[in-house]
């Protein structure tokens, strides 16, 4: 679908059409268990803008089937109405880019956290990340989450509130095998509040890359912690990339506490400045780079 402005004449098309193509594809895939939907409709009249979304989610819904196991949108605005279609069947893969109502697609996720393997978020609030594992009854469990990304998140919450209970997504711990994060005040002291920047962290993590990001961060997160954390995060670590972070006092406070894994291969250290003597210290502590 082309991203000019639709006019009134290819809406009317359009709108006739949909219909047909519902009927085509319920009669020639009647057990689709994979939907995208990759682009959004564009007209030059908001009047026109919804009634071509309400005609597209008429179709998604006529698509939609008790053998649908994944859905990914990244440019169509879910409505309450395509949403509660969605409900009705256990997804195991919901890639999804808020547009509109949060709270339709908060709703979508906690529905389907019992069955969720993989989740992909763009462009949310981090309030409302916060809101996916905590419900005013206690915490949001996501059992069988094995692959979780969460990608251009804005805003700030208030870390004071009440926390999780318990751990939200137990199954990553054993699955995750690869994790990037770039690190800012918020996120790190997030991670630090829910112990997730403790020594092997992850049992079965293989790849880790970490960044920081501005100025504040390097003001008020010790480098020393995020370092000391990336090398040890997993007792199976094989590759870790450490970018932008400060270390002080790296004899006594980093390499001391330092579990020189056997199974590290590979160490990237862009701008993380250090003495020669020092990193050569760093480098023949890993047998195996």
């Amino acid at each position: 679908m082309s991203r000019e402005p639709l006019t009134e004449m290819q809406a009317e098309l359009l709108f006739r059409n949909l219909g047909a193509y519902v009927d085509v594809f319920q009669r020639l895939f009647p057990n689709v268990k994979n939907i995208g939907v990759c682009r959004n409709f564009v007209s030059n009249s908001g009047i026109m803008q919804k009634q071509l979304e309400s005609a597209f989610t008429s179709m998604l819904q006529g698509v939609i089937g008790q053998n649908t196991r994944c859905f990914c949108s990244t440019s169509f605005r879910i409505s309450a109405r395509l949403a509660r279609s969605l409900h009705e069947i256990p997804l195991y893969d919901l890639t999804l880019w808020y547009r509109g109502d949060s709270n339709v697609y908060n709703e979508l996720i906690q529905r389907n956290a019992p069955s969720l393997r993989k989740l992909c978020i763009r462009d949310s609030a981090l309030l409302d990340i916060v809101k996916l594992t905590l419900t005013q009854t206690g915490t949001m469990v996501y059992p069988q989450l094995r692959q979780l990304i969460i990608d251009s998140c804005s805003g700030l919450i208030n870390l004071d509130h009440r926390q999780p209970s318990t751990n939200p997504f137990p199954a990553l711990r054993r699955f995750l095998t690869a994790l990037h994060l770039d690190f800012d005040m918020h996120l790190a002291r997030m991670l630090d509040t829910w112990r997730l920047l403790e020594l092997h962290t992850f049992r079965n993590l293989r790849s880790i890359s970490v960044g920081s990001l501005g100025s504040d961060f390097e003001r008020r997160v010790s480098g020393n912690k995020v370092f000391l954390w990336a090398v040890n995060a997993s007792p199976v670590i094989c590759s870790v990339s450490i970018t932008g972070v400060k270390l002080k006092n790296f004899e006594q406070d980093v390499l001391q506490n330092v579990v020189f894994s056997r199974t590290l291969h590979e160490l990237h250290m862009p701008r993380v400045f250090l003495p020669i003597k020092d990193s050569l210290r760093l480098i023949r502590g890993f047998e195996n780079l």
